[in-house]
């Protein structure tokens, strides 16, 4: 889609375009530009948030999370939905895996993303657990300060505090 390949090279300003035609256009035009932002890849699961993400694409997702504030009349759902991808990832939990903790913070700390500090996996970890597995300390900081419970335990007991401590 245009959004993907948006992400995929970069370009924010072609998701600015859409999230504009999707705000701006007639019903079918603004529906079908909004699709095109939302939609997630059939193979993998991933969105347009995903990619921007995986990819550390900050300007395609600052324009997705500006697009999903202004959208007149549109849920930022439609925008930055909250889709899991194939491995049961949300984006911010992409991020924590990346160790990325400014992409973190800006996908949590925007008003508009359907996102939580301890939304879970699929198998039950927090963004903070994933985090501390990979020995993100930044992340796992960067979580706390949001909220997330670092003593909350995944779906074999592990807790993030634990996991960050015996990581170092």
């Amino acid at each position: 889609s245009p959004a993907w390949s948006a992400a995929v090279h970069d370009r924010p300003e072609v998701i600015e375009v859409l999230a504009r035609t999707a705000a701006n256009e007639s019903l079918r035009t603004a529906a079908a530009a909004a699709r095109t932002l939302a939609e997630a890849h059939p193979v993998n699961g991933w969105t347009v948030a995903h990619v921007a993400v995986e990819l550390g694409r900050v300007a395609v997702l600052d324009r997705l999370l500006q697009a999903s504030s202004s959208s007149e009349g549109m849920s930022s759902a439609v925008v930055v939905p909250r889709f899991f991808d194939v491995d049961g990832h949300l984006p911010a939990h992409r991020a924590a895996i990346r160790g990325d903790a400014p992409m973190v913070r800006k996908l949590l700390q925007h008003n508009t993303t359907p996102f939580a500090p301890d939304d879970r996996t699929a198998n039950g970890a927090t963004a903070a657990f994933l985090a501390a597995t990979d020995g993100h300390a930044e992340v796992v900081a960067a979580l706390a300060d949001l909220g997330a419970d670092l003593n909350a335990p995944n779906h074999d007991a592990a807790t993030p505090a634990a996991v960050a401590a015996q990581n170092g």
